[in-house]
């Protein structure tokens, strides 16, 4: 119960947005390439983090117990999160190019979103706006292709002869 009053606190919840806005800013300031020295403090600064955010997971899982801490969305997408910078932090030392999806961290900034109610509804209208959005451009991309198959059909022997036809604009080739 106790460490359940710790994770809920004004102050940890105030520190948590301060060390995710300060992780994109550092986050912002990579830059390649980058002197060895910059390097390691971003290497150090980055251990600092993601031992934080580690430390807040598991805190929360105590502290909500495990059914009542996956039952909310938000900290779904906080454990994927600091599981995915686990992964990317321990398979760093094998070159394969997982380190790239350490960007992924700079989307913690919407979990900060969870304490603005106004962002909070923007968000929510922008994902309600997504599937129509899909079907919208379904139904362009069917447009095109049925002017294309048109333009095919209509000038597609047109030939070379006239001034704007050549090899390289043509309607001999879809």
């Amino acid at each position: 119960f106790q460490v359940l009053n710790i994770c809920t606190h004004l102050c940890v919840r105030r520190t948590t947005i301060s060390v995710i806005v300060i992780n994109c800013t550092v986050l912002l300031c990579i830059t390649y390439p980058m002197d060895p020295l910059f390097t390691d403090i971003y290497r150090y600064a980055d251990m600092v983090f993601l031992l934080y955010y580690a430390v807040e997971m598991v805190m929360k899982m105590v502290g909500f117990g495990l059914t009542n801490y996956f039952n909310r969305g938000w900290n779904c997408f906080d454990c994927f999160l600091v599981t995915l910078s686990l992964l990317t932090s321990f398979l760093t030392m094998v070159p394969s190019g997982i380190e790239s999806l350490r960007v992924l961290r700079s989307l913690r900034l919407f979990l900060i979103a969870q304490q603005l109610p106004g962002l909070m509804s923007m968000i929510d209208t922008v994902l309600k706006c997504l599937v129509p959005a899909g079907t919208i451009a379904a139904i362009m991309s069917l447009f095109f292709y049925v002017y294309a198959v048109a333009g095919m059909t209509l000038f597609g022997d047109a030939g070379f002869g006239h001034a704007y036809y050549n090899e390289n604009n043509n309607f001999s080739e879809f």
